[in-house]
């Protein structure tokens, strides 16, 4: 069973028990509407998991794989992009450094 707090901020929180553990974590809205949509998603994905049909991997952040409806196993999407992309710069930068100079100078020649 899974439960909303309401914090001073305006912020509601969705606050668990999984296992043995209290789990709490920002819901990032201070609309009530979204925050019970949200609620009503993490209590089903924990009825999936706790009746064998959705399992958690070892290595997943519980929090943030019941968030995501089971999807997400502790890295979110956008922080994946940016490693990627940012790997690819790294690439990039060393494969093109040279003797051409800093970016964005201009030479008259």
């Amino acid at each position: 069973m899974a439960w909303l707090e309401l914090k001073p901020s305006g912020r509601y929180h969705v606050v668990f028990r999984f296992g043995d553990r209290k789990f709490k974590k920002s819901l990032s809205t201070k609309s009530r509407g979204q925050a019970e949509t949200r609620l009503a998603r993490i209590e089903e994905t924990l009825r999936l998991v706790e009746s064998g049909r959705l399992e958690i991997p070892a290595e997943a952040e519980v929090t943030t794989f019941l968030l995501s409806d089971g999807k997400l196993n502790g890295e979110s999407e956008s922080t994946r992009s940016r490693r990627t992309a940012t790997q690819g710069r790294g690439k990039n930068k060393a494969a093109g450094s040279g003797a051409k100079g800093r970016r964005g100078t201009r030479s008259p020649y």
